[in-house]
This record gives structure tokens, C-alpha cells and sequence, in this order.
């Protein structure tokens, strides 16, 4: 059981490569590079909050908005866009000089990503499913949460089977790195699916205009700040990740 351990772990390369903090690296420059802006749209966006809170003003308000890691439309949320279009780039020039198959796998996840972070795919699609559940009676106010968490069901279905023959089609020399974005995609989803879910569940339960100062920001703004700043932080290791396979298919 030990061996397997091993060998598991050993197929996660960032455990290995950039917590030997000793080795400096371009990589490793760009991930700290990556984590600080994420860490300064967070701090921006709990400044923000603050500021909205003391001067209650239209003003504070459209600057809060700006920079909401909350909104799919303020700036922080622009920046994921361009992690995920970079690495869509990424995977169509290491299929350009390579042929690798598993950058066409990989080049379609990403793809996935955008669209549904872009468009919000999954709650669309989600309030379409929740309007069927009322529809048929299913689930209450919280049909809404429900549909959303299928909506992520069908998108998993569709995705990590991509990874599985991404990996599968991998060198071994890569596999270790495919299987670091593995991990940081799960640990991603588990924000993106599990607080989603319970935040979403928070504010149907309590509402996300309660009257209570306290108990907005405990039911809504804690969990989205948990939820949305651990995407930022995932998305941004899943980018390192993408630019390390980009150099190891320069140096064939």
C-alpha cells in the first residue's frame, strides 16, 4: 500500500517542484507573481466591502462592483478569463510544435472552462433545471442550489473524462504535471461545487438582503470570499502548470 502512495504522489509534480522553494525558476516566479495579483483582488475586494459598508454611497458602491470577486462582469473575474484563454493558447502551441494528443484533450477542458465562467453556463443552466423542479414540485427554494450542482454533474461528465485520456496520452516526463492540474482541478471543483452549494444555500436560508449587516456579510460575502478567492488561487496553479508543459514541449 506504501508503494502505491508513492507512486501517486510522485505523479504530482508541484508537490515535488515548487515547494523546493531553493530552486528558483521561471515558474515559480510566474506562480508567486499569479497568487499576489489573485491575493490583491481579494484584499481589494474585502477593502471595498469595508469602504460600502462605513460610506453607504452610489460611488463606494460602482467601486465595490468594479472590484467584486463576487461579479462576473468587475475586473478580478477578467483576469480568470485570461488565465483560462491563456492556457487555452498554450495547448494549441504545444499541439502546434509537438502533435502531443493530450494538448487537444486538454485545449477542449480548458475551452469548457471559459464558457461556462464567460456565460455562466452552469447557472443558466441551472435555473432551467430548477424551473423544471418547479415545474414538478421538487425541492422548494432550494431547487435553484440543486439545479446548479446537476448542471456541474453534466459538466464533469463531460470534462474529466478529457483529463483521464489527456493523462492516458501524456509522456510520463508530463504526466507528473497533467497530474498536478488534476489535483488543483479537483480541489477547484470542490470550491466551485461544495461552498458553492453551501453558500447558495446560506443566502436562500437567510436571505442576501437581510437586514442584518452581520448576517449578510456571515452568509454571503464570508463564503463567496472562500469560494471565489480559492478559484482564483486554483485556476492560477492550473496556469503554472499549463506554462510548464509549454517549456517541456520546447526543450524536445
Amino acid at each position: 500500500m506504501e508503494i502505491y502512495r508513492k507512486r501517486a504522489f510522485s505523479q504530482i509534480w508541484f508537490f515535488q517542484y515548487f515547494l523546493d522553494l531553493s530552486k528558483p525558476s521561471v515558474e515559480k516566479s510566474f506562480l508567486i507573481a499569479l497568487i499576489a495579483i489573485d491575493a490583491l483582488f481579494i484584499f481589494l475586494h474585502i477593502v471595498t466591502i469595508g469602504l460600502l459598508v462605513v460610506f453607504n454611497t452610489p460611488v463606494f458602491e460602482a467601486i465595490q462592483d468594479a472590484f467584486s470577486i463576487m461579479s462576473d462582469e468587475a475586473i478580478p473575474e477578467h483576469f480568470n478569463y485570461a488565465k483560462w484563454g491563456l492556457l487555452i493558447v498554450f495547448m494549441g502551441a504545444i499541439f502546434y510544435h509537438t502533435s502531443a494528443k493530450y494538448a487537444v484533450y486538454l485545449l477542449f477542458v480548458f475551452t469548457v472552462f471559459l464558457i461556462d465562467d464567460a456565460w455562466r453556463l452552469h447557472e443558466q443552466g441551472g435555473d432551467v433545471v430548477a424551473a423544471v423542479f418547479e415545474e414538478m414540485g421538487l425541492f422548494g427554494r432550494y431547487g435553484e442550489t440543486i439545479g446548479e450542482l446537476s448542471m456541474f454533474a453534466v459538466l464533469g461528465l463531460i470534462q474529466f473524462p478529457l483529463i483521464w485520456l489527456a493523462y492516458r496520452a501524456a509522456l510520463d516526463r508530463e504526466r507528473p504535471i497533467i497530474g498536478s492540474m488534476v489535483v488543483a482541478i479537483l480541489i477547484l471543483a470542490a470550491f466551485g461545487v461544495f461552498i458553492d452549494g453551501i453558500h447558495s444555500f446560506l443566502k436562500r436560508l437567510f436571505g442576501s438582503d437581510s437586514e442584518s449587516m452581520l448576517v449578510t456579510l456571515l452568509t454571503d460575502q464570508l463564503p463567496g470570499i472562500i469560494e471565489d478567492g480559492g478559484e482564483f488561487f486554483m485556476i492560477s496553479i492550473v496556469l503554472v502548470c499549463g506554462f510548464r508543459l509549454l517549456q517541456a514541449a520546447h526543450e524536445e
